[in-house]
């Protein structure tokens, strides 16, 4: 079979044993390619049925709430406690975005300082750097150069002792040779290695700021729990806060806040409390209310930036002159609503959606 050729086996209508082996393979081959793409193609469509049906379920979960607000509205008594409900959720948003715009602007703050402090930091390193290489390149060529000289002297004692009588000196000098060719390749080496170390600083650019440490990130985060406690203080003597906590654990208005005037009372003091949170918190007090935190508060491990919540002390009642517009209006429904007017311990009870500000 070996001797005849493949022409031969073709006219006479006979596939080569080698070519039918290829086509088998190329089928078998084509096959799994095949077979890969069909589970691929399976499972993309099996992730967009899934996609699909979360969809129509949050689909469906939206409708539902809509179906109940309408049902809600329809109603005149329950209208009332369902515009006080909405205006209590956005009662505790304002108190969340309050948290959240300091908390940017408060990154942003540490970031730039230490972003500044990293390159005099860097910049500092890489001068002494560069001299340190500077010197290592320089001595590895000056070794090289001295181990190439050694050589190259050698070899031209060698040549010039071409006499009979030179015998002697000559084998001395071939027996020193090859410790100076050893010694000449390992300074290559080192000069090589020294050139391509020097190269890699150089080029070496700013590494990037890794980002903020975590020290900056527990003094961001005590200064946001600070500012979390200072709005908590000034609802404190209005039975608001603990509505608006409850009203944004839930997502729709089943509660019952009373007849159509006590929601519009209920309505006007959510009005003054949303003026109370939007005036800006003095920094300083802030700060301040920070110090003495870092004091007292302990963390899980070195790498934590959240202070445990067991460790944080509820926060000293201040006179805040913001909070006295709410007074007159909380005393008279304070019978109505039992609550226990306590500054909250605002790590555990997550005040104004805190958790989510907080630096990690």
């Amino acid at each position: 079979m070996s001797v005849l050729n493949q022409i031969g086996l073709g006219k006479l209508g006979i596939v080569a044993p080698d070519t039918e082996d290829q086509r088998v393979l190329d089928l078998f081959r084509n096959r799994a390619e095949l077979k890969k793409a069909y589970s691929e193609l399976q499972d993309e469509i099996y992730s967009l049925k899934e996609r699909l049906r979360q969809q129509e379920g949050a689909t469906a979960r939206v409708q539902e709430l809509l179906a109940t607000l309408e049902s809600r509205l329809e109603i005149r008594e329950q209208g009332y406690s369902t515009m006080v409900f909405y205006q209590l959720r956005r009662l505790w948003r304002a108190g969340h975005e309050t948290l959240a715009h300091y908390a940017v602007d408060l990154e942003r703050e540490h970031v730039e300082r230490e972003r500044r402090a990293f390159l005099l930091e860097f910049n500092r390193q890489q001068f002494a750097r560069r001299q340190h290489s500077d010197a290592e390149l320089t001595n590895a060529q000056r070794s090289a150069v001295d181990a190439r000289q050694a050589v190259r002297d050698c070899e031209q004692k060698i040549a010039r002792l071409n006499r009979a009588w030179h015998r002697f000196g000559r084998r001395a000098l071939e027996q020193q040779l090859p410790p100076l060719r050893a010694a000449f390749v390992t300074a290559e080496s080192a000069l090589s290695e020294a050139r391509e170390k020097h190269e890699r600083m150089l080029a070496e650019a700013d590494q990037g700021f890794a980002g903020l440490s975590v020290e900056a990130r527990r003094v961001i985060n005590l200064e946001l729990i600070g500012l979390a406690q200072i709005l908590c203080l000034r609802l404190i003597k209005s039975p608001l806060l603990a509505l608006a906590r409850a009203a944004a654990a839930r997502r729709d208005g089943g509660d019952n806040y009373g007849g159509r005037q006590d929601c519009e009372s209920l309505m006007a003091d959510i009005e003054l409390a949303r003026a109370v949170l939007d005036q800006q918190a003095e920094s300083a007090a802030i700060k301040a209310r920070a110090e003495g935190l870092a004091k007292s508060v302990t963390y899980e491990n070195a790498e934590a930036t959240v202070p445990a919540a067991d460790s944080l002390q509820a926060p000293r009642e201040q006179r805040d002159p913001l909070a006295d517009a709410l007074d007159k209006a909380a005393s008279e429904r304070r019978a109505k609503v039992a609550l226990e007017p306590q500054p909250p311990n605002v790590l555990i009870e997550d005040s104004w959606d805190l958790l989510r500000v907080l630096l990690r």
